[in-house]
């Protein structure tokens, strides 16, 4: 797994193999974050230049730190697993990229009132068939993580449902893998 683009161009992440990790860690294929990151470029979305980047269900974090190399000015992982954690913060020292990391060992279904800052770019990976992707975008809305325009990345193995305040913009498929991206829209309360 490698940085495809961008400051730290083919920088080598951990290699997860020397890991210790059960099989339900599956990083975005090199292939799929290229793609997701030349739509985020090209297409009239916000890219990852100057933006803050929410990586939720980071894994690995490979998209977070290849939104960083892009340009993206800071990106917060958040992430249950201590197993995933501890890959990010080897990532964040083979890159040196302690300066514009945060990292969280939290439930991203159940996030507490954002104190942060709101995000732009938004990458959602959870674990398919279970549907947390919902519940923590949900979660991280209610909890003012996701500012209004934001861009989401959402990857999962089946349709993603359709959510409000959340406007469609394109989707991709990679085998078994759907990437959606879409568009936050806050629209203000009629009451």
């Amino acid at each position: 797994m490698r940085i495809i683009s961008g400051k730290w161009k083919g920088r080598k992440l951990v290699n997860l193999e020397n890991e210790l990790l059960n099989r339900k860690l599956r990083p975005t294929l090199d292939r799929a974050r290229e793609t997701v990151f030349n739509i985020l470029s090209h297409g009239h979305y916000s890219g990852s230049t100057g933006v803050r980047v929410l990586d939720l269900f980071s894994g690995t974090g490979a998209m977070g730190f290849e939104a960083l190399s892009r340009g993206a000015k800071e990106a917060c992982f958040i992430d249950n697993d201590p197993k995933s954690v501890s890959i990010i913060k080897k990532n964040v020292k083979l890159l040196s990229a302690e300066r514009y990391v945060t990292i969280m060992c939290i439930d991203a279904t159940n996030l507490d009132k954002n104190v942060m800052g709101e995000f732009d770019l938004v990458f959602l990976d959870p674990p398919y068939g279970l549907k947390l992707g919902e519940a923590s975008l949900k979660s991280a809305i209610k909890a003012g993580w996701i500012a209004s325009g934001a861009t989401i990345v959402w990857e999962e193995s089946s349709d993603i449902p359709a959510l409000e305040n959340i406007k469609f913009l394109t989707e991709r498929s990679f085998g078994k893998t759907k990437i959606q991206i879409s568009s936050f829209e806050n629209k203000p309360s009629l009451l």
